[in-house]
């Protein structure tokens, strides 16, 4: 009974291992890949595994979706672009392939509560 107790935990703590490992595997890959790519099946496809199985690891090691960790990169980029850089909206939008310059706007807007013009000038 003890020995397949003892088993039974270290088949959880491996299978948790392997999880962490792949999570940091996804992150890898969304740090390097988030301007241009969105979508949660360019990275199951990155890390062989499918878009449910890497939507639930994602979730269960972190508590967020992957599409939450593509969204909070991209808002921490474009706010880095607005303070740091003299790009305009379009080329901002541009190098993160948004689809326009409204898009961007939008995009931030839903998470800032103002305008990307507005948080440059404050």
């Amino acid at each position: 009974m003890y020995l397949c107790l003892q088993y039974e935990q270290c088949s959880i703590t491996h299978d948790l291992g392997h999880k962490k490992e792949v999570y940091e595997i996804f992150l890898h890959h969304l740090y390097r890949n988030f301007r241009k790519e969105r979508q949660i099946r360019f990275y199951a496809d990155k890390l062989n595994v499918s878009t449910a199985y890497l939507s639930r690891l994602v979730k269960e090691i972190s508590g967020s979706t992957v599409n939450d960790h593509v969204s909070s990169l991209l808002y921490k980029e474009i706010c880095n672009l607005l303070k740091q850089s003299d790009m305009t909206m379009g080329e901002i939008a541009d190098s993160l392939h948004f689809s326009d310059q409204s898009a961007l706007s939008n995009f931030f807007k839903l998470r800032s509560g103002m305008s990307p013009l507005a948080y440059r000038n404050q």
